[in-house]
């Protein structure tokens, strides 16, 4: 007589391959997805700076005075750019020295506005009661958290009759809940 089916013993030996197959692949995709993320803010990162040296060559004469765009009484300012990504930028009207240069800061947001880059998000307040548009509706994004970039700081620095760009990367990272100045924060969270 043909038996219908598995036995006990089979369906067991299927279940542990499965099981050994699973716990050597899912930490090797999970490896790989925190890799792939890391790349892919990077990567923005990478774009971020390639734009503002664009939009900086756009607006070289404040850039080469160190003059805000904005606020037009920051005149002057300059600014030491750090060699890595774990020292702080030393930036103001008072920054002296050989290795200081006319400098001007401008935030992530700044770009975006300037079509110099894309928003990630357009519409972050829908679904929100309350919402501040200015900070949460349209949204650059730290692709490794979801987090929001737009109030990272980038400095723009004239040397060498060239301008350059630095992207403050240290202070960006330091993640905050609220928005606060140079640094990325979280988005709003569904009640």
């Amino acid at each position: 007589m043909k038996k219908n089916g598995f036995t006990l013993t089979e369906l067991l030996a299927v279940i542990v391959i499965i099981a050994l197959l699973m716990v050597l692949i899912v930490p090797a995709a999970m490896k790989m997805s925190k890799k792939v993320k890391k790349k892919a803010f990077d990567t923005k990162i990478d774009l971020i700076k390639s734009a503002a040296k664009s939009f900086g060559e756009n607006y070289m004469t404040f850039v080469m005075k160190g003059d805000d765009m904005i606020v037009t009484s920051r005149t002057g300012y300059k600014c030491v750019i750090p060699t890595n990504d774990t020292d702080d930028v030393t930036y103001g009207a008072s920054v002296t020295g050989e290795t200081a240069y006319p400098c001007v800061k401008i935030m992530v947001k700044d770009l975006a506005e300037n079509e110099e880059i894309n928003y990630d998000v357009e519409n972050g307040c829908d679904g929100y009661n309350s919402c501040d548009e200015d900070l949460y509706g349209k949204q650059v994004q730290d692709l490794d958290n979801n987090y929001i970039i737009n109030q990272c700081n980038v400095y723009l620095y004239y040397k060498n009759k060239r301008v350059y760009s630095y992207f403050d990367k240290k202070n960006c990272k330091d993640k905050k809940e609220t928005p606060i100045e140079g640094h990325e924060y979280a988005p709003l969270k569904k009640n």
